[in-house]
Parts: C-alpha cells; structure tokens; sequence
C-alpha cells in the first residue's frame, strides 16, 4: 500500500506540471493572438491613412482641374469679347 500512494502522489504531481505547461502555452498564445491583432490594426490603420490620404489628393487634382478649365473658359470668353 505504501508504494501506491507514493504513486498516486507522483501521478497528481504530473498532471499538476501538465496542466502548468497547458497554461503556460494558452497564455503564450493569448499573447501572440494580441501581438498580431495589434499588427493587423496598425496594418489596417496605415492602409487606412494611405487610402485617406488618396482621395484627398485625387480632390485636390480635381478641384485644381476645375480652376484650370474655368480659367480657361474665362479667357477663352474673355477673346471672344475682345474681337467682337
């Protein structure tokens, strides 16, 4: 009998240690999980600004455009006056 609890023992210790790397290795990849949602966000927020950043330059190239092409009429308008 003396040899079976010593066993036992041994055999709850074990599964003690098992369940400590079990843990050990969740939080691990708890930790990992955040590290790549932390990257997926600042991925995301850069692509973000990048996209952000886009349309404002194509709205300043179209506003420029339309301050061109009205330039333009105006002196075109502005020829036809003068050769009336």
């Amino acid at each position: 009998t003396g040899t079976g609890v010593v066993e036992q023992r041994i055999r709850k210790i074990e599964q003690v240690e098992k369940l400590i790397e079990w843990v050990g290795q969740i939080e691990q990849a708890e930790v990992k999980i955040e590290i790549a949602k932390q990257a997926a966000v600042e991925q995301a927020g850069v692509k973000i600004k990048v996209v952000k950043w886009a349309r404002l330059m194509i709205e300043v190239v179209e506003q420029a455009g339309v301050k061109i092409e009205i330039v333009k009429r105006g002196r075109l308008i502005e020829v036809v006056r003068q050769n009336e």
